[in-house]
């Protein structure tokens, strides 16, 4: 190798090595899934009129949005906590 070659193949490599820190951060590499747990409603009860909802959602980075489904149709979207 010259010595350009060289010189072109370290700029790389710290390219590389200070841009790592960064892609981390990118959802990307984010394989953790969230957790989602239904406080209410009870599973069983049988409900009128509203439906109490009541839901704990926590992710290793950061939950941005919770939608609530029923009968396959979105019918509420939380952006911000607590979602009930």
């Amino acid at each position: 190798m010259n010595n350009r070659a060289t010189l072109n193949l370290a700029w790389r490599i710290i390219i590389i090595i200070l841009l790592l820190p960064l892609a981390y951060h990118c959802d990307f590499f984010d394989i953790t899934p969230p957790e989602i747990e239904i406080i209410s409603p009870i599973e069983g009860e049988t409900y009128f009129g509203a439906i109490p909802c009541e839901i704990r959602a926590t992710d290793n980075r950061k939950v941005t949005k919770v939608e609530v489904f029923l009968g396959g149709e979105s019918v509420h979207e939380f952006t911000r906590g607590p979602y009930e």
